[in-house]
């Protein structure tokens, strides 16, 4: 188990959702990606890198506020990242809710996406 897993994932979301929601810099966030990556966006299943990253360049930019950031260590030094917040999209001024889940996996001294869920938090939709 890695000790320092809270500070391992909340460094990560920092910087994840720094570059991510920054126009000249959201393509960095590619190489924070697995090869082998799983991510389910609002119900759409995506499975390897080159599939994601698309999904998500297309994605509009947002402000992100974050609320909160759980982090729990898993097996093989893999982190759990549970990340409540808020976005706001491009002409809208009321925020949503979101949970952004990512499960964080070491490779040659790194971590990298190894899977990830997004869902806006929306009741009675």
């Amino acid at each position: 188990m890695n000790p320092d897993f809270q500070k391992v994932g909340e460094s990560f979301v920092n910087y994840y959702y720094q570059e991510f929601d920054n126009e000249a810099t959201k393509c960095n966030v590619a190489r924070l990606y697995h090869d082998s990556v799983l991510l389910t966006f609002e119900n759409d299943q995506k499975q390897g890198k080159v599939p994601v990253i698309e999904k998500l360049m297309n994605l509009p930019l947002t402000k992100r506020i974050i609320t909160k950031c759980d982090c729990q260590p898993m097996a093989d030094q893999a982190i759990l990242v549970v990340v409540l917040g808020q976005v706001i999209t491009p002409g809208e001024t009321k925020s949503l809710g979101f949970t952004n889940t990512f499960v964080l996996r070491p490779q040659d001294g790194s971590y990298f996406i190894f899977n990830e869920i997004f869902q806006l938090n929306l009741h009675n939709a």
